[in-house]
């Protein structure tokens, strides 16, 4: 009479490899239908598009030196000793310099991005009264693949005046509320494609009253070797700036990951029913299969 119980567990017991072989079927049958599962209900990037979060995480990579114009003092071992003068005149002569660098008001791209700033430099522009930060940021800096990567694009930060609200951790990061509006100007066709569902802001133009520049820095820095103060970024991803897999990839790739997954579950259950039908091998075959296995 046939027992499938014991049929399976003396099957299990007596041929240990096969029993790790089908669980393994089993966990990659479970993770394909999973992720088959998972890319119908939920939206996933598409790899070879560079989005907007791509920009906004390499931008948040670099470190910003300010020069406040507070500070006149500037170290003569500062690799930004160009860096001397901080009057208003100098000032709104590099401010002229950056808009004309960059088209003016031409062409920009204003977006609300979830961009953290380090407690100090927050704390800084709070006490010179300033709302912008300014300066200049090459495209291939911004994870830009474009034959134009030399390119430079001016590149604007605007915490907003009034109604903004910083809830800072004391030594690491300020979450600024509403999200802080990043304008980007100059060649803004070589940055990527602006959604629907963007986050558009009000686009305001930094002043000498209201803005101070930065230069970008792509290593760690210091009051050592910035004459002024470094402001560190932190970008929290947004769903609304990502590109995703369109929907005929995504049908593709769902078919082949649930075809792959019934495979597999069907190859698990021929291997339990095999275990049901012959249970454990009988001596006989047990020796000859000990003695195949000495030869």
């Amino acid at each position: 009479m046939l027992n499938p119980v014991d049929n399976l567990r003396s099957f299990a017991i007596s041929r240990p490899p096969l029993v790790v072989f089908t669980v393994c079927l089993t966990a990659f049958a479970f993770a394909t239908l999973f992720l088959a599962y998972y890319l119908q209900s939920e939206p996933v990037k598409d790899p070879d598009i560079i989005d907007w979060n791509d920009v906004m995480e390499k931008f948040a990579l670099m470190d910003l030196c300010v020069q406040f114009r507070d500070r006149s003092v500037v170290r003569k071992q500062s690799k930004f000793a160009w860096w001397e003068v901080q009057s208003d005149s100098e000032d709104e002569r590099q401010l002229k310099v950056y808009l004309s660098e960059t088209g003016m008001a031409k062409k920009f791209v204003s977006l609300q991005f979830q961009l953290q700033m380090g407690e100090e430099g927050v704390r800084k522009l709070e006490s010179n009264r300033l709302d912008i930060v300014w300066g200049m940021v090459q495209l291939r800096d911004l994870n830009a693949k474009h034959d134009k990567s030399y390119v430079k694009l001016g590149v604007s930060l605007d915490l907003g005046s009034k109604q903004r609200h910083t809830n800072c951790t004391p030594g690491g990061f300020c979450t600024i509320s509403p999200s802080v509006c990043v304008t980007f100007r100059g060649s803004t066709e070589l940055l990527p494609s602006i959604l629907k569902e963007a986050k558009p802001c009000h686009h305001r133009l930094p002043t000498v009253e209201n803005g101070a520049r930065f230069v970008a820095v792509h290593e760690d820095t210091s009051e050592d070797t910035c004459p002024g103060t470094v402001i560190q970024m932190q970008y929290i991803r947004d769903v609304l700036y990502m590109e995703t897999i369109n929907y005929s990839d995504k049908v593709l790739i769902h078919m082949h990951l649930t075809y792959t997954s019934y495979f597999l579950f069907v190859t698990v259950m021929t291997i339990l029913c095999c275990a049901i039908v012959k249970g454990k091998p009988k001596p006989k075959q047990m020796l000859l299969e000990k003695g195949v296995a000495n030869v």
